[in-house]
């Protein structure tokens, strides 16, 4: 009878978890509520962004080897780092071009993974990403998901300007 009585129970609660969906909790969970963001607000104040899952517009800069496993969970054996800059900055200018973001990190077995193998130079993204530290007062962001968008710059009209 006790037996039964507990089994009872245990149906019960499996029956609420499920109804509620807080069996299926996880960090996925809020995915797609990330805050559109600007970078350089990110870079500006990245404590109040820590732990917040963020969306911005960016251009691709290229793979860097920025790690510090030691204060942070990135290592080149799990990760690709890559740097970009803000798509507001003028990168046709000296001092914009050499100031890029260096701390985003995708898991090399992330979907968007060949995407930063792929993408050029210059392409403009929108990046979504959790940001998982404010060490040294920059934002190290997990990146989560990346999409290519169509209007990229290309070398020769930053030439010209």
């Amino acid at each position: 009878m006790k037996k039964q009585r507990l089994m009872m129970t245990v149906w019960a609660a499996l029956g609420v978890l499920l109804l509620t969906g807080s069996a299926f909790a996880g960090w996925w969970d809020n995915v797609g509520d990330a805050q559109q963001v600007e970078l350089e607000d990110l870079i500006e104040n990245p404590r109040a962004w820590k732990g917040k899952e963020v969306s911005f517009e960016c251009v691709f800069h290229g793979v860097s080897q920025y790690y510090n496993p030691y204060y942070t969970r990135f290592t080149s054996s799990q990760y690709v780092n890559f740097s970009v800059w803000s798509a507001r900055q003028q990168i046709w200018k000296q001092d914009e071009y050499v100031n890029s973001h260096k701390f985003l990190f995708l898991e090399k077995d992330n979907k968007a993974f060949p995407i930063v193998g792929e993408v050029t130079k210059f392409a403009k993204l929108r990046v979504t990403g959790y940001v998982q530290s404010a060490f040294k007062n920059l934002p190290w962001i997990e990146v989560r998901f990346i999409e290519v968008l169509d209007d990229s710059l290309s070398r020769a009209p930053l030439r010209e300007i």
